[in-house]
């Protein structure tokens, strides 16, 4: 069994988000093999290798899941691999695909065809969450994603779909909005960075463009009508 680690599990207590009552078992991203099944399962039997969002934390040696949130794990995939899938991806594409004011509505009904097909994108933070990003971006046809990342993973960031990378060590997030892969501004902005980015994420925008963030303590020190953009702010499925 593997349980994955994610900054969510600390914003649980400095934020108060998804916890009712203390003591209380946190962690979300789970993966092993069914070891029972409770009354009228179907789909599922004892031995199957399967991931999960836990409910009643999951950093604990057995937990019980509802049978409908449980997804399958393919045979090349491995308990740690399956533990980024969970959290991780649903934060990038609930926020990215869902229907407003969900989420900035890219793609809501994962069509193939490609809809934003010539836009331009940034990413900010190269973790788990804005490595589905990247990836989930490129399936809906942007044509430019930018990430904005660690040097040390620009070459896998490349092979997930970023077309540019702007190096965190180097550019500070104050400076970002100015650098030359972002001119001209970008469309579409998922903030999975620290919480101060977000007025980054405003400036690197085109009017009337989309920021999706991934951050409970983002606080946009602009005015967001002087762009007139929509702030998706994602607060209880973070990264």
């Amino acid at each position: 069994m593997s349980v994955g680690l994610n900054p969510i599990n600390w914003k649980q207590g400095a934020f108060n988000i998804l916890i009712d009552e203390y003591p209380a078992v946190i962690g979300h991203d789970v993966a092993g093999v069914v070891e029972e099944l409770g009354t009228g399962v179907e789909g599922l039997k004892k031995g199957d290798r399967v991931c999960a969002q836990a409910v009643n934390g999951g950093f604990q040696q057995y937990v019980a899941v509802p049978a409908g949130i449980i997804i399958p794990i393919p045979d090349n995939a491995s308990f740690d691999e399956a533990t980024t899938f969970p959290v991780a991806f649903s934060t990038a594409c609930v926020g990215l695909f869902a229907p407003g004011p969900i989420g900035a509505g890219l793609n809501p009904t994962f069509s193939w065809a490609k809809p934003q097909q010539g836009h331009a994108a940034l990413v900010i933070g190269g973790g788990p969450v804005g490595q589905f990003a990247i990836q989930l971006l490129k399936f809906a046809g942007f044509t430019r994603i930018v990430a904005y990342a660690s040097k040390a993973n620009f070459d896998y960031l490349g092979k997930l779909g970023a077309t540019e990378c702007i190096d965190r060590g180097e550019v500070p997030v104050e400076s970002l909005a100015v650098h030359p892969a972002l001119a001209p501004p970008v469309s579409v902005v998922y903030d999975a960075g620290a919480a101060s980015s977000i007025n980054a994420a405003h400036d690197a925008l085109v009017e009337g463009g989309k920021v999706v963030v991934a951050q409970p303590a983002a606080k946009l020190e602009q005015d967001p009508e002087q762009k007139k953009l929509t702030l998706d702010i994602m607060l209880a499925r973070t990264s």
